[in-house]
């Protein structure tokens, strides 16, 4: 009797860590988030190079040893500010099942990269990643392979696609995904800047889409050969 009271509470004894552990672990992984947030705040405001660790800390609502915790400085937390904003959605986009017709295939694709630079916090991202990582090698070799590079890989492979069930012609597909890449990301710079979205008319964010995802499926149309 006694021995299964002893066995009894040692199961509660590791139910009640357990339960104890998993409390910890999310209240770590909100503290983290909490940081990351006030971090994009901070860089959205300031830039990369005049927010301090003390700004990130008060917008946050920590002390700044908290953030040492966490990340050991603010480069760090921008490379997890980009795995949590753009490197999660390649990431579910690479794994994610194809569509059978190519060419809907190319315009998924595409439609969630126009989805992602018109988010908010690209605007943010483009101007660190401008300002900053030319100075930062790591930073920088980090961005072209895990970020613009998988992008440009995305794109292209669906172009390709498109060429053999005759959408496009292989005499355009050649590098196109860094002409459609550069079309993408400039309308939604535009559109970001209040002042050029309306001299332009770009308020229509699906509007903007169509035009230039039908501007782009003319370019690449199949040359038409004509008899001699």
């Amino acid at each position: 009797m006694k021995r299964l009271m002893t066995d009894a509470s040692a199961t509660k004894n590791e139910q009640t860590i357990s339960k104890a552990e998993l409390r910890s672990r999310r209240l770590a992984e909100e503290r983290e988030a909490q940081i990351i947030e006030a971090a994009f705040t901070a860089f959205a405001a300031n830039g990369l190079d005049e927010t301090r660790l003390e700004d990130i800390a008060r917008l946050a609502g920590v002390a700044k040893g908290t953030i040492y915790l966490y990340f050991p400085n603010k480069e760090a937390l921008f490379r997890e500010m980009i795995l949590r904003t753009v490197v999660v959605r390649l990431d579910a986009l690479e794994s994610a099942a194809r569509e059978a017709d190519a060419v809907a295939d190319f315009n998924r694709i595409v439609r969630t990269y126009w989805q992602y630079v018109n988010e908010p916090q690209f605007p943010v991202i483009y101007r660190l990643v401008a300002s900053v990582l030319p100075r930062l090698p790591e930073l920088s070799q980090f961005f072209a392979e895990r970020v613009w590079l998988r992008w440009q890989r995305l794109l292209q492979a669906s172009i390709d696609q498109c060429v053999p069930a005759g959408a496009f012609g292989a005499e355009q597909a050649p590098q196109a995904a860094r002409m459609l890449h550069a079309l993408l990301m400039q309308h939604a710079l535009m559109r970001a800047n209040i002042t050029i979205c309306n001299a332009a008319q770009l308020q229509d964010v699906d509007a903007v889409f169509a035009r230039v995802l039908s501007f782009f499926h003319a370019a690449m149309r199949p040359a038409v050969s004509h008899p001699a």
